[in-house]
């Protein structure tokens, strides 16, 4: 299930929050729903029972990369904000909006798994930031008793991204299309220490981005 955070452009607009509000009831909240309940009731339309749904899930897989903010003046999105760091693809880096939606996948009583997070970049270093705080989200909601029982980053390797192609970089491994060679980013042995160890370390984000 791939979800975003969904947030006024302006906190101190009521309109701002309504329309946020209502953009994440018509995605997150909808598809929490159906599969806690077996009905897919998107606001304004008639509900649905989907036979077969209730209890048909052992696991729910959570994809998260960003967040979207509304302005209710213009009726749509607003820009990314530029004051924070931005992927190849124009998405904020914005990991504080990741553990509350792994607290709404757990209320649905299924097992979480993140089946997707990561960042195209050509820096490294702000990849390996990247994982680090995005795993201290998945370990703040699972501290609050959220049941998140495993990460897995997107992706290994470089890939083709849809209608950007090859393009993003998001690999921990990079790949050079010419000759198809393969080579592990920094990144990558990052994310292997801290399999290793268990956790992340400040020691450990230090020695692979300084």
């Amino acid at each position: 299930m791939a979800v975003q955070a969904h947030e006024p452009y302006r906190p101190e607009s009521s309109a701002d929050r309504d329309f946020a509000t209502q953009r994440d009831r018509e995605t997150n909240g909808v598809c929490f729903d159906a599969l806690r309940s077996g009905v897919f009731a998107y606001p304004g339309r008639e509900p649905v029972e989907i036979p077969g749904l209730k209890g048909s899930s052992t696991f729910i897989g959570i994809q998260y990369y960003s967040r979207m903010r509304y302005d209710a003046e213009t009726g749509g999105l607003a820009p990314a904000d530029v004051t924070r760091t931005l992927s190849h693809l124009g998405w904020e880096v914005y990991p504080e909006g990741f553990a509350p939606l792994l607290q709404r996948a757990a209320a649905t009583g299924l097992p979480v798994y993140v089946t997707e997070n990561g960042m195209a970049s050509d820096d490294d270093r702000i990849r390996v930031h990247y994982i680090a705080d995005h795993l201290a989200a998945v370990d703040a909601a699972r501290r609050t008793g959220a049941d998140v029982r495993g990460y897995f980053y997107w992706s290994s390797m470089d890939n083709f991204e849809w209608n950007f192609g090859y393009g993003p970089k998001f690999g921990l491994i990079a790949v050079d299309r010419t000759t198809l060679t393969r080579a592990p980013r920094p990144s990558a042995y990052f994310f292997r220490d801290v399999i290793r160890a268990r956790r992340v370390t400040p020691a450990l984000i230090e020695l692979y981005t300084k």
